[in-house]
């Protein structure tokens, strides 16, 4: 049922899984809001909102204009399913700015297969990330994904490694300006603070450890089929940007390691790529029925982690 339903991409799958996350989004936050109803509190959820689904709007506008998934909304109902399964890192929000700018960096990285403007679309990518760093120290890790997507598509062309470092020097004329001064400093403080914490006290509620445990299920099984996929079902030309996004799911590991602190939000920018990885998952895997178990835990993980956090 939800393998036909969700086996399209018509508007209406899109917009229902909008309408979702911004039930998930208005239950985790809704409480911020009566705690203090004014119209600054008001304005500040609806930003973060929109900025919750706008990340949803570039993975998948990344992913389609890219063939890397099939015409479907696998990918969506994955990214929808994994954020909302660990709904409670919804309280930490302002992470969420740094992820559409990620999501913004990945997205001219991977467009760079096209070979068109690649000096403008690293200078663009590398300036994504430097945004991205200022909100989140960790982010910086993200240049390398950027070096990894030169390496792949720049043909060589030794002038493209130079272009990042001119990106960081933007970003930091800009701060030191004074648009962005505040941002700037608390960027200095983490990056001067980035070694591995491993401090993960916030996956130790019992229900966060479940929900771990089965995405990890279904994000192992996912990345062994991604592979196997790759090799016999995606053409030569399109395997690069494919191993983009499963080095995408590293860095993004990377960064939520060394972050100054280790926030449950992180994990979102793992599940960015992740999310379009089950979704190649979901779409080849031979038996229906496991695609449907999958598709229903995803939907539901929401709920069920909104219900935990009311309990």
């Amino acid at each position: 049922m939800l393998t036909s339903f969700f086996g399209t991409a018509k508007p209406i799958n899109f917009v229902l899984i909008l309408l979702y996350m911004t039930l998930v989004f208005l239950a985790v936050c809704g409480p911020l809001w009566w705690q203090d109803p004014g119209l600054g509190q008001t304005m500040t959820l609806l930003f973060y909102l929109v900025m919750y689904l706008l990340s949803l709007v570039v993975l998948d506008f990344i992913a389609k204009k890219n063939k890397l998934t099939k015409k479907n909304s696998f990918n969506i109902v994955s990214y929808c399913g994994l954020t909302g399964a660990l709904a409670p890192a919804l309280l930490e929000y302002q992470a969420l700015v740094a992820l559409v700018f990620i999501g913004l960096a990945l997205r001219r990285i991977i467009t760079m297969k096209s070979g068109l403007d690649l000096y403008k679309k690293v200078f663009d990518a590398s300036l994504w990330i430097g945004m991205a760093t200022l909100f989140e120290p960790g982010c910086i890790f993200y240049f390398l994904l950027l070096f990894i997507g030169i390496s792949m598509h720049g043909n060589g062309n030794y002038r493209l490694w130079l272009i990042p470092f001119m990106g960081v020097i933007t970003i930091s004329i800009l701060a030191l300006t004074g648009a962005v001064m505040d941002l700037w400093t608390l960027s200095l403080d983490g990056l001067s603070s980035l070694t591995p914490a491993f401090n993960f006290d916030f996956i130790q509620a019992t229900e966060i450890q479940g929900m771990l445990i089965i995405l990890g299920l279904l994000s192992a099984l996912a990345i062994l089929r991604y592979f196997k996929v790759i090799r016999e079902r995606v053409i030569r030309q399109d395997r690069p940007n494919n191993y983009l996004v499963l080095w995408a799911v590293l860095v993004g590991l990377i960064a939520m390691i060394f972050q100054p602190e280790n926030k449950l939000i992180h994990l979102y920018f793992v599940f960015a790529p992740l999310a379009m990885i089950i979704a190649k998952y979901l779409r080849t895997n031979k038996k229906k029925w496991i695609t449907e178990f999958w598709l229903w835990l995803l939907l539901l993980a929401p709920l069920s982690a909104v219900i935990f956090m009311q309990a």
